[in-house]
């Protein structure tokens, strides 16, 4: 789950270190994640929680040598392809388009979406011109996570805002990045491997009703 910031981390984090509550749940903070020695802490093992999944290593974002990567519009790339590319030097390009394979889905998930039009692959078009680490770090994780445990954001508008590109076409703000592909389950949002329409489908109601019903604690509401 990506946070942005103390108040929405240090909870979660006081949750699992103190009352071991979902010690399998990798927290990432964002507001950290432009730092090396924070990337490498999330590309480990913490409790139950496994490593993010990512190809760039220590040496290559070591101090900030991957703060301010150049972003041509050059031709579509495939995520892993764009970020070898970084990996060696290279700008990296604005359109790019992670692909999906059912395979990697776990059997919850199969389940659980085996009505929804599941895509080949996710587009996204990246904002400006330029990454800052902790943007390329988010993208390594993007690319490479494939489905296989769901990734989740405190704030998804703000944590992937340099993922969603809006464009004008006929009178209408159309998204062209990663915003199409969240969905809203209770307090928190999922990235899903089919389209969403903001207020029309992209809430799951049943799994947040179930939240709101039997899963939270509402005390000290006032």
């Amino acid at each position: 789950i990506f946070t942005n910031g103390d108040n929405d981390t240090y909870p979660l984090w006081y949750a699992q270190e103190v009352e071991n509550i979902r010690p399998d749940v990798r927290v990432v903070n964002m507001s950290l994640l432009g730092m090396d020695w924070y990337i490498d802490q999330v590309k480990r093992k913490n409790n139950d929680a496994a490593p993010v999944p990512s190809l760039l290593v220590h040496e290559d974002y070591k101090g900030n040598q991957k703060n301010g990567v150049q972003i041509k519009s050059k031709k579509t790339k495939k995520g892993i392809k764009a970020i070898k590319d970084i990996k060696n030097g290279l700008p990296c390009p604005k359109n790019i388009i992670i692909p999906i394979n059912q395979e990697k889905f776990n059997e919850k998930d199969l389940k659980e979406w085996e009505e929804k039009n599941i895509l080949s692959e996710l587009k996204l078009k990246i904002k400006g011109g330029q990454l800052f680490q902790h943007e390329l770090a988010l993208l390594d994780i993007l690319v490479h996570f494939n489905f296989q445990r769901p990734l989740y954001f405190v704030s998804a508008q703000q944590t992937l805002e340099k993922f969603s590109l809006f464009e004008n076409k006929e009178g209408r703000l159309i998204d062209l990045g990663l915003m199409n592909y969240i969905q809203h389950e209770g307090a928190v949002s999922r990235l899903v491997p089919f389209k969403t329409t903001p207020n029309k489908d992209d809430v799951d109601i049943e799994k947040t009703f179930e939240l709101l019903t039997e899963k939270y604690n509402y005390g000290n509401v006032i």
